[in-house]
This record gives C-alpha cells, structure tokens and sequence, in this order.
C-alpha cells in the first residue's frame, strides 16, 4: 500500500489544482487498473472469489498476480480520492431529498450486485468460468467501493442514523 499511498500524494494535488485534467488522469488509471484485474484474471484462470474446488495453488496465485501488485487495487484508492475531492470541493452542500434518495438507490444496488454476483459460485456444482471470473474480478472492489463511498458521504454530510435523508 505504500506505493499506492505515494501515488496519491503526487495525484491529490493534480486533482485539486487542475480538477478535469486530475479527473481525466485518476479515471484513466483506475480504468486501467480495472482492465488489468480483468485481463490477468482471464489469462490466468483466476477466481478472486474462493469456490468450491478451487485448489490452494490458485489461491496462492491470486494473491501473487491479483493481490500483491499495487497497481491492481488502484481502482479503490481512485474511488477514495473522489470521494475526498467531492467533500472538499462541495463543502456546503447538502444532498436533498431526491439525492439522497438516488445516492441510497444507488449504493444499495451497488452493494447488491456484488454480493448477489457471487451467490452462483458458491455452490458445490459450481464450474469455473474465466470471463465470469474476470468481470467479478474486475467490478466487484469498485461496487463494494460505491457503497462504502456513498456511506462516508452522506455521513460526512450531517445525516444520523434516525433518518436517510440529511438534516
């Protein structure tokens, strides 16, 4: 993580003082960074999902191709620096009703497709399909990632646990 920590230290600054421009660029690599989770998987046959039947040398090797190499998790710190670009740059904004709404729907549904996404893997008959695979390994930290991020939005907007809407 500390290669991812530095990346963000030079990218922040581009985003904060050339904001289409740091958008284009954290995009650009998180993209790139989804591509390649995608590509390796399918190269390799591999599952960041553990199902049924899947040997301990290809858990081994997730975690050599898919886990240790930074620029394969870029796509969360991306989604982080947005999320930290958006709250400072829209400090007194409060989201409304209808957003609020739409932020929820969306975070939910987010949430949903990847837990539903993986449900058909868990199952002892379960045969391995490499795009299939490779999609899961490719979205699923980013869908994981839009709900966390809505969470930390909205509850750094002022809303409380009595309510979905923000005060």
């Amino acid at each position: 993580d500390f290669q991812l920590f530095m990346m963000a230290t030079i990218l922040t600054p581009i985003l904060y003082k050339y904001p289409r421009r740091g958008l284009q660029l954290v995009l650009g690599l998180a993209l790139l960074s989804t591509f390649a989770r995608f590509y390796v998987t399918v190269r390799h046959e591999l599952s960041i999902h553990i199902f049924f039947g899947i040997s301990l040398s290809k858990i081994a090797e997730v975690a050599d191709r898919m886990y240790i190499i930074p620029p394969f998790r870029f796509t969360v710190y991306a989604m982080g620096m947005y999320v930290g670009w958006v709250l400072r740059r829209y400090k007194e904004h409060i989201p409304s009703i209808n957003e609020a709404r739409v932020g929820w729907m969306l975070g939910f549904l987010s949430f949903l497709i990847t837990s539903i996404a993986s449900v058909r893997m868990n199952y002892p008959d379960y045969h391995y399909n490499k795009f299939e695979a490779g999609v899961y390994a490719a979205l699923a930290p980013a869908t994981w990632c839009v709900f966390s991020a809505w969470i930390i939005y909205i509850s750094e907007k002022g809303c409380n646990s009595e309510s979905i809407i923000c005060n």
